[in-house]
This record gives C-alpha cells, structure tokens and sequence, in this order.
C-alpha cells in the first residue's frame, strides 16, 4: 500500500493523508483529574507483551536513576534554551507540514550515529558534556530493545526490532498540545512500539500535558451492564517511561505549563499483533524445567563483580530458562559511571533490575525487601544471596532436589558457602557443610552469628535426613526456598523494607526468629564435596552502605530503630516502636533460644 501512495502526486498523497486523519478535538477546557493507573514498576517480556497485547501499554516509573534522568532533563533545557528545537511537523515525508492547532510543540531529532558518537552534528555549539546524558539514555533504551529481541528469538520468523534515534519533544504552555493521532500510518508503516521518557520535575495538575491514550472498541460486548472507559489519561511525571503500541490513537492535552519528553520508537516489518500473538503462544508452551521457576534476589552495593555473579548465576545452572533475576544496583551516578563495563550485563529477559542512587541506601536488608516487593514475579522457588558469588554447575538441579528431599513444607537451604578470590580461585574441598554458631552479643544488642566447618559431618540425628543437616540460623546471604510460603511469612512477621532500614547486623537473626516461629527449619547440605556456590568473603574490592551513614540525614536513627525492632522482637522489652516485627505462633522464642544455645534478655550465649 505504502507503494501504492507514493505513485500519486504529492497534493494527492497530502488529501489520502488528511482523510486517513481522524478529526482534531478541541482542546479541553481545563486539566483532568490524573490517572490512577497501576504503575508496572518493571520491565521484562513477561508483563510488558501481555500488556501491548491487553491494554495497549505500560508504564514504569522510575526508569533512570533519578541523577541520571536530571542530567538528562538539564541537558534537554539547555538545547530549549539554545534554540536547538524547532516547530513539530505532522505528516510523513513529502506530507510534512507545520500546523500549530494540531501539534504545537517543538522538536529535535538525535541520530544514531551522533548518540553513538557521544557527539552533536559538527555545525552544533553543544559541549560533549551536555550531549552525553542523551548518550546514556539512547544505552538505557537500546538495552530495553535488547531485551525484547532476546525474549523474541523463539519466535520463528522473528526480525528484530530496530531504532533510528531519539526525538527531543518540548511544549512550551499556553495550552499547547498534539490532536489525536497514530505515530505509525500508511506513510511509516514500519514503526510499531512507541517508548516515551517524561522529564516533568515538580509537575502539578494544573500544569495539564497529560497523554491520553484511546483504547480500541472491543467488537463484542461481553458485559454491557459493565461500565468502561475507551480512554486513559497518563501523569507526565517526573522519570516515568510509557511503553505503547505505535498503531495506538493518543493525544496530547492542552500543557499549561513547560513539558519535557523524549521519544524512542522501534521498527519492524512484521505485524506487532502477530509477533505478540506468537510470543503469547511460546510462553504457554513451558516445558517442565521451566515450570520449576526460580527467582534470584540479588541486592548490589556499588559492587563490580554483580554482573559476574549473574553470568556465573546464568551459565552454571542446568536449565537456564528457569532462572529469573531481581537485581538492584545501587551505584553512586557519577562516581560508579564505569563499575560494570567490563561485565556487560546480559540483555535477556529473565533479569529484573531496579536502579537506584547509592546515596538513597539503607543497608542489605532493605534491598532483599524492596526486591522482593517490586521484582518477584510468582515463581516457585526463591534464592536470595548476595552480588558477589561464584557457582557451580549445576546449582539449581543440586538445590531442588535437596529442598524435595526436606519433608517438612516449610523447609529452606541455607549455608554460609566457601569462599573464593579476586583472582577467581575456588577454594577447594571440602566445602562443607558449614554449620552456624552464635558467637557474641555486640554493643548494640545484636547476635553476631559464625560458621564452622564440619567434615566429616556429624551422623544424622533422628530428626534429620541422610542429605541435610539441620542449622540454627538462616544465612541471608545464601536461601533457597518455596517462594510463596516463605514471602508470606516474611511478610507476616514484618517485610516492609522500612523496617530493615540501616541494619546489618541482626537481619539474620530477626528472619530465623520470624520463620522459626511459624514453624520453618533451616538445612544445609549434609555432601561437603559437592559445592553449590561460592562467596567473596573480602570487601577490599567494593564500597559498603556503612560509608552512608555520616552523610544520609536520618540513617543513623533508622538504624537504631530497626535494631529496636529486633530486640523486641527476640524479647528484649524496650517499648513501643513503630512498625514492629511479629513472631509467630507454632513455636516460642524460648524454644528457638534452647535450640540456639542463647539467652536474648540476658544477652549472653550458652
């Protein structure tokens, strides 16, 4: 058809496209109350697809560190203010034209070829520095398309998608806006996923701007008693990252005040709706090792060897495909900018990432929290350790089958693992099993806890199995376990990340009492010969959280009261607190104490 077109005059080819063109709206009188969309807080193939494919989009918020999208958003006012952009053009090609009552913002278009380069086009006045933000965006954007394409490549016949640059979008106020529309047409028709960054510091309600997007008329009505709206409006909020169908109608409403966008779009020849049909078919298509779903919390502090675990994590494990990882990097944005370029992270879409600033975080514990409330996914198995490991192969098929082997439901692996080098040497046999000990009271109240190797292992007690024995404490660095179960239970005796804010010592401790006490057992592999991991037990290479509490205001006291949390909890009376962590009910904590050998009240080991 696109042939067909351009055969026509060029008067002619203008006429088809105005009346391919549904009519402009007039502008709205005022803003619109914001959307109460749920945001969908990550991006993978498995929430973004089926989203495309429902509702026609998704959005994520948060999409950049918050530095990062500011150097990005102070680059943008800097090319405004150099009268860098000029006025939108609506049409295609030779239907381009300017019409300010249908689009009244102002534009500029960033190629390939100049983001790659980390420069502006020669006859620019703009500095390396204030190009580069736009650089490190088109790699966040570029590592999202990857994404997709690697999700896709079971999908026979699949071409990836491609990009051609960025597009710089500013509305200046004044009631400004973009009439209903499709970003693709019979003129483009190849471009079928629109990705759009808002840089809207401070917006408010009545600044307006809002992107409106027309949901397609379902051809049967299933519910007519139903009530449904054909149309959502979306906040242009600060760093939030909207993901939709190019084929979608969308409108820009009236901005009241000055708005920031940038745009990505994604081409591709084939029909989107066939590519997600497709896509939606191979994922309903899970053979059994996949059903075995296993998530990995892995919480990284300013680390270089986190994207090294990952590879490790990724292919060591016997079936891959099952393994889906959380992973929150908590970089410092200007000082951190290489800590993992000589481990590219790799782009599949099975690994789950949140961002944020090193300088907004509060300890490891914290971390695990906010993974496990922003990045699980409702696999079947949890494995949470820490961003500096090594591991053998098959890990995953060796933890399974020790965890089928516990009777109990509420049963987890845990372990303090052996250790390796900078140099990546493993330290050798026997590995374990390594059983841990209280060790001493600190200053703060906190139970510090050791380990000890233990080979040949003792003989089983009558309670225990010939390939587990049994462990006191829980190692948070190291946990594979039934995912539902154990989140519910964290949940119940106190999950929040707020709760852990600042602590690290005493996380252990608080989860062994809490599962402890809803009935749980910990175990750890009886077969010290046969290694699952390895932990870099040095920190000389790396940065800790701790260095945050001289200049994060209000760390110190939160630290502070999350101990409080755990000293009451284990039965230390010290008042009230606020969100307190819960024990529960199968068993007391004087029981976990004659387990432990300890005495909490009296601060004292057995």
């Amino acid at each position: 058809m696109e042939q067909q077109i351009h055969s026509l005059p060029d008067d002619l080819q203008l006429k088809i496209l105005s009346l391919l063109a549904p009519p402009s709206p007039a502008p709205s009188a005022r803003p619109v109350p914001p959307a109460t969309g749920k945001n969908d807080l990550s991006i993978s193939a498995e929430n973004l697809f089926p989203a495309l494919s429902t509702k026609g989009f998704c959005v994520v918020d948060r999409f950049l560190d918050d530095a990062i999208a500011k150097e990005v958003l102070d680059s943008f006012k800097h090319f405004v203010q150099n009268g860098e952009l000029r006025p939108a053009k609506v049409g295609t090609r030779i239907t381009e034209h300017i019409d300010t009552s249908v689009r009244g913002d102002q534009a500029r278009f960033l190629l390939n070829s100049h983001l790659s380069s980390n420069r502006d086009t020669p006859n620019s006045t703009n500095s390396a520095s204030v190009f580069r933000p736009f650089c490190t965006l088109k790699e966040h954007f570029d590592t999202l398309a990857s994404s997709m394409n690697d999700a896709l490549t079971k999908v026979e016949g699949h071409i990836p998608f491609t990009s051609k640059g960025l597009q710089l979008g500013y509305y200046p106020g004044n009631a400004t806006r973009y009439a209903k529309h499709r970003d693709s047409s019979p003129l483009n028709p190849h471009r079928k996923i629109t990705m759009i960054l808002y840089l809207n510091a401070d917006w408010a309600e009545e600044d307006g701007g809002y992107l409106r997007v027309h949901r397609e008329k379902p051809k049967v009505v299933v519910q007519p008693d139903v009530a449904s709206s054909d149309t959502e409006d979306l906040a242009p909020l600060f760093n939030r990252l909207v993901i939709f169908r190019s084929d979608m109608e969308h409108e820009v409403l009236p901005s009241y005040g000055n708005r920031y966008a940038i745009t990505m779009w994604l081409y591709s020849p084939l029909d989107l709706t066939n590519v997600l049909d497709s896509y939606a078919k191979c994922a309903q298509s899970v053979s059994h090792s996949e059903s075995e779903t296993i998530f990995v919390s892995i919480p990284s502090y300013r680390d270089p060897e986190t994207n090294a675990t990952i590879s490790s994590l990724l292919s060591m494990a016997d079936h891959k495909e099952r393994v889906y990882v959380g992973v929150l990097y908590q970089d410092h944005p200007t000082e951190d900018a290489n800590l993992h370029t000589q481990n590219p992270l790799p782009t599949l879409l099975n690994i789950r990432t949140l961002r944020w600033s090193s300088t907004e975080a509060k300890g490891p514990a914290y971390a695990r929290a906010a993974i496990a409330k922003h990045l699980y996914r409702n696999e079947k198995y949890y494995f949470q350790i820490d961003s500096h490991c090594r591991f053998a192969k098959g890990w995953d098929t060796h933890l399974i089958s020790n965890l089928r082997a516990a009777s109990p439901a509420k049963s987890l692996i845990t372990m303090y693992p052996p250790s390796y080098t900078l140099r990546n040497d493993l330290s050798k046999p026997p590995y374990g099993p390594i059983i841990m000990r209280p060790q001493q009271f600190d200053e703060d109240g906190m139970l510090r806890i050791t380990g000890r190797l233990t080979f040949p292992p003792p003989e089983p007690k009558p309670d225990e199995y010939d390939t587990l024995v049994s462990q006191p404490f829980l190692a948070a660095g190291c946990l594979f376990a039934p995912a539902q179960q154990l989140l519910h239970d964290l949940a119940e005796g106190g999950n929040d990340p707020d709760q852990w804010a600042g602590l690290f010592f005493g996380e252990e401790v608080a989860q062994s009492v809490i599962l402890w006490t809803r009935g749980w057992r910990f175990w750890t592999p009886r077969d010290g010969m046969k290694p699952v991991l390895w932990h870099l037990w040095q920190r000389s290479h790396r940065s800790t959280f701790q260095e945050n509490f001289a200049g994060v205001e209000g760390l110190v006291g939160q630290r502070k009261e999350s101990q409080r949390r755990v000293r009451n909890l284990v039965g230390m009376k010290e008042g009230e607190v606020k969100m307190p962590l819960v024990i529960g009910r199968e068993r007391s904590v004087e029981e976990f104490e004659r387990a432990c050998r300890v005495k909490f009240a009296e601060r004292r080991v057995c």
